[in-house]
C-alpha cells in the first residue's frame, strides 16, 4: 500500500489562473487535473490518498514577516477573483470529504508543505509519492523511499532524483535566496540565518507543528461511510474508473528510461555536429 500526497494549493492556484481561459469552473479543472494525474501515477484499493492544504496562514510569518508578504499584493492585482475561487475550493474539499475515502489534512497556520514533509517521516515503511510541483519538496528525496509527481504541463512525470543529491545543498541555497517566497533580502547574522534555517529547512519542522501532523496522521482510519460520489459527471466517471484502468500508468522506472534514451539521442546529435 502506497501514501500519495496531493499539494491541493498547487492545484488551486494552477487552475484557477487557467480558469481566465476556460469556461469551465476552476475546481472543475483541478480535480480533472489531479485525477489525470493520479491515473499516471496508477492507484490501487488499499493506497491511501492524502490532500494536504494551506490553512489560515503560516507559522513561518512568526520568525518572518517578509515570508510570502508580496501574495496579497499580487493576488489583488491579478485578475482572478480569489475570494470566489477559495470559496468554491472549499467547497470541494467537503466534497471530497464526503464523496471519496480520501482523506483531507489541515490545521490553523500549516502549509501544504508541512504535511508532507510530516508524511514522508510518519510513513517510513511505505512508498510515499508526493504529487507537486513544488522544488521545495525536493528536500523529501532525503528519505529513501519517497518520489515526486510533477503534474506541471511540461513534465507530468516523476521528478528524477539526481545521483548527486545532496539535500544541504538545497536548504543551503534556499537560505540565502528563496524568490518564491519573498525571502530575498540578505542573511547578514547569525540570527538571520537561523531564522531562514527554521523557515525553509523541511527535515526539521518546529516540535509543534510536528506534534499536529503526527496526531493527525495517528488517527487515520480507512473511510467506511461516504458516498463514492464526486460532483460534475465527467468526473465523477474518471473517479469511478481510476482504481481499475492502469492504461496510463508511468513508472518511475518508464521515466528513467525514457530520460536515458532522450539523453542518448541528444549526445549522439551533439556528435554529429562536432
Amino acid at each position: 500500500m502506497k501514501v500519495i500526497a496531493i499539494d491541493w494549493s498547487n492545484f488551486l492556484f494552477m487552475s484557477a489562473f487557467a480558469s481566465l481561459h476556460l469556461s469551465t469552473p476552476a475546481t472543475y479543472t483541478a480535480m480533472s487535473m489531479i485525477l489525470g494525474n493520479l491515473k499516471r501515477i496508477g492507484v490501487d484499493k488499499d493506497d491511501l490518498i492524502l490532500v494536504c492544504c494551506d490553512y489560515l496562514g503560516s507559522w513561518r510569518k512568526e520568525y518572518e514577516v517578509k515570508y510570502k508578504g508580496d501574495r496579497a499584493e499580487k493576488r489583488a492585482k491579478s485578475p482572478v477573483d480569489f475570494d470566489r475561487i477559495f470559496k468554491e475550493f472549499n467547497w470541494m474539499l467537503e466534497q471530497i470529504e464526503e464523496g471519496t475515502n480520501w482523506h483531507i489534512l489541515k490545521a490553523q497556520h500549516l502549509e501544504a508543505d508541512d504535511w508532507m514533509a510530516g508524511i514522508c517521516r510518519y510513513y517510513k515503511d511505505r512508498e510515499i509519492i508526493l504529487l507537486t510541483s513544488d522544488s521545495d519538496l525536493e528536500q523529501c528525496w532525503e528519505y529513501k523511499n519517497v518520489k515526486i509527481f510533477s503534474p506541471h504541463r511540461k513534465m507530468k512525470r516523476y521528478k528524477i532524483r539526481p545521483t548527486n543529491f545532496n539535500v544541504y545543498n538545497i536548504i543551503a541555497k534556499k537560505i540565502y535566496k528563496e524568490t518564491a517566497d519573498n525571502l530575498t533580502h540578505p542573511v547578514l547574522s547569525q540570527e538571520d540565518y537561523d531564522k531562514r534555517m527554521k523557515i525553509v529547512n523541511l527535515l526539521e519542522l518546529p516540535d509543534w507543528v510536528e506534534n499536529i501532523i503526527k496526531g493527525r496522521l495517528s488517527n487515520i482510519k480507512p473511510k467506511t461511510e461516504y458516498t463514492n460520489r464526486l460532483p460534475y459527471n465527467t468526473i465523477n466517471v474518471r473517479y469511478q474508473e481510476l482504481y481499475n484502468d492502469k492504461s496510463k500508468v508511468l513508472t518511475y522506472e518508464d521515466t528513467l528510461k525514457k530520460l536515458e534514451r532522450k539523453k542518448k539521442r541528444y549526445d549522439k546529435k551533439k556528435k554529429k555536429t562536432i
